[in-house]
């Protein structure tokens, strides 16, 4: 890169459009957890309900392995008793947990949308700042997509994604620790078919990443168009000079290019869910086949341990 294309990216860093490694550093774990730094006392609501949801989601399990190895097939046979009593605490926990899916929900498209419009904000401010010379060779429509769909993209990453990996990382420990304190030996079987489903969603993710930043290119490429061509001053240019055919063309081929981005994300995003399927109806066979060699071996597990390990 030559100096002087450093130094115009320096004074106007929004005309060059930035590689994939400098999108990646820009919108860095650092720059997204500032954004929420005026409001700890609502992270920490959220953070507390992604807590509660992800530890109450593991007591079922460990609820039904009493119901089969005591309710239903305890040595004394049927218990009616207590069959009741963990019916009616695993319906408690079943509308808790829906109860405070629903309140982290609000929660946090609440906190969302309050830091989805102070970046907004800012960046609507930081645009005024800028000189006259930044706008003669910005385009009006990626400055418009940089406002819209970029800011609700960014909105959408820095809290259901944050959200959601904050509830998966509790869930995974915790359901650890009870996977080991219900049988080691299905948890080591279990864990072992964890890397191939790690490397998988990693290669599906790098290329949805990918797909995702070109959709966003072409919006911005479609938003520029349109702005130039369908204001006062650019009908009046197009039909000026007959040109109305090639700004079609223009609009068709952009058009054209958003929507193979468009498909080319929708593929990508249900082999992404594909691999998830896929590895949530292997593991439990691998955990039955494991099982079967245990029982055979003399080990102690039981129908009910079995039964709440794979849940």
């Amino acid at each position: 890169m030559s100096s002087e294309r450093q130094a115009t990216e320096r004074r106007h860093p929004l005309r060059t459009p930035p590689s994939p490694a400098d999108a990646a550093d820009a919108f860095s774990w650092r720059r997204v957890l500032a954004l929420f730094g005026a409001h700890r006392t609502r992270v920490a609501g959220v953070i507390a309900l992604v807590v509660a949801g992800a530890l109450l989601g593991i007591v079922n399990p460990l609820l039904i392995r009493r119901v089969f190895d005591e309710a239903l097939f305890g040595p004394a046979g049927v218990d009616l008793g207590l069959l009741w009593w963990l019916v009616v605490a695993m319906l408690a926990i079943a509308l808790a947990i829906g109860v405070i899916g629903v309140w982290q929900t609000v929660a946090t498209n609440r906190l969302g949308q309050i830091v989805l419009k102070e970046l907004r904000d800012r960046l609507y401010r930081h645009l005024q700042s800028l000189s006259l010379s930044f706008f003669a060779g910005a385009r009006t429509g990626d400055l418009q997509s940089r406002l819209s769909s970029d800011v609700s993209s960014a909105q959408n990453a820095v809290t259901t994604t944050l959200s959601s990996i904050l509830s998966n990382v509790i869930t995974f420990v915790s359901a650890l620790i009870a996977m080991l304190l219900l049988s080691w030996e299905l948890t080591l079987v279990t864990l072992a078919v964890v890397p191939l489903f790690v490397v998988a969603t990693r290669a599906v993710g790098g290329r949805r990443e990918r797909y995702t930043r070109e959709m966003q290119i072409e919006t911005a490429a479609m938003s520029t168009i349109t702005q130039e061509t369908l204001s006062l001053s650019g009908i009046t240019l197009a039909k000026l000079f007959g040109q109305q055919r090639r700004e079609v063309d223009r609009f068709t081929e952009s058009s054209e290019r958003l929507s193979a981005a468009a498909r080319r994300q929708q593929v990508i995003g249900q082999a992404f869910f594909t691999v998830i399927h896929t590895f949530l109806s292997i593991t439990p066979i691998v955990v039955y086949l494991a099982a079967g060699y245990a029982l055979d071996g003399g080990t102690g597990l039981t129908a009910g341990t079995i039964v709440a390990f794979t849940t």
